[in-house]
């Protein structure tokens, strides 16, 4: 352990809880699921750390559907959002699978969507699948609160674009949409292992079977999840078939991987090929 607390507290309101992280200024953390505070710990990240506040019982733990989108409470375990039927649904079906193949069940128990987030690691599934969903995080502070697209919130490894005085409160993804659908694949060495390289993918095709909008995701593949823009700049208003998805192939990653403990560059970039397409032909088959 390279922190010592002088207290773990458990507030019962937001503002509690705010005013906690504006008085202590720095020497609190926030804790949810407490599934990322190991690594923390190893890394020297916790120096200076005195105060815990678990936001467990703060009232984050929800999904409804809201006018501007799909709400999730910021302490909503992977476990309530793989037992929940929306999330089954194609346009959420990315978020679904990532969930379920995190870890074990009981790491699911407790692992929470805003933690996953609010960790900045690159390779964890939950946090893929969400830029994959182009989901929305909603911050706040006792200064007021500020809405921000997921990716802009991982800065690094274990370096979230996160204030020391503000909590994650929600998720936000966009509302079901027709002819859309979403899929999350990975390589492990293992079952439930991190992943080695992930794909995340949200496909919403036209009336006519014409390609509307096309996101991709890998994860692991830079410090933070990498947004594949080419996808769309060639699949844009086109029919997705075998000549389109081996051009696809042939362009991407548009970025070097980095090397990891156990994968090379290379093998990532003709691992990610495959992924890719694999998870493209799932996610049409969802909408068809």
């Amino acid at each position: 352990m390279h922190y010592e607390l002088k207290d773990y507290i458990k507030p019962k309101t937001l503002e509690e809880a705010l005013k906690l992280l504006h008085d202590y200024k720095g020497a609190a953390k926030i804790i949810a699921g407490g599934t990322v505070i190991h690594e923390l710990s190893e890394r020297n990240l916790l120096e200076g750390v005195e105060y815990f506040v678990d936001i467990e019982n703060l009232g984050l733990n929800y999904v409804r559907i809201e006018k501007d989108g799909l709400h999730i409470g910021a302490t909503t375990t992977f476990n309530q959002i793989v037992n929940n039927s929306l999330f089954t649904k194609p346009s959420y079906y990315a978020l679904y699978l990532a969930a379920k193949g995190v870890s074990s069940y009981q790491v699911r128990n407790v692992a929470t969507i805003g933690g996953s987030v609010c960790s900045s690691i690159s390779f964890l599934d939950v946090p893929n699948a969400l830029v994959a969903l182009n989901a929305k995080a909603k911050l706040v502070s006792l200064n007021g609160e500020r809405i921000e697209n997921v990716e802009n919130l991982f800065l690094g490894m274990l370096n979230p674009n996160i204030s020391e005085d503000e909590i994650l409160t929600e998720i936000i993804l966009p509302l079901e949409e027709t002819k859309t659908a979403s899929y999350y694949m990975k390589l492990t060495e293992r079952a439930f292992d991190y992943a080695i390289v992930s794909v995340g993918i949200k496909v919403k095709l036209n009336e006519n079977g014409y390609v509307e909008n096309i996101r991709t995701v890998f994860g692991n593949v830079q410090p933070t999840p990498y947004i594949e823009n080419k996808v769309y700049e060639i699949a844009k208003g086109k029919y997705i078939n075998e000549d389109l998805i081996k051009k696809i192939m042939e362009e991407i990653p548009s970025v070097e991987p980095i090397d990891s403990i156990n994968a090379s560059a290379w093998y990532k970039k003709k691992v990610l090929k495959v992924l890719f397409r694999d998870a493209l032909k799932e996610t049409l088959e969802m909408i068809s």
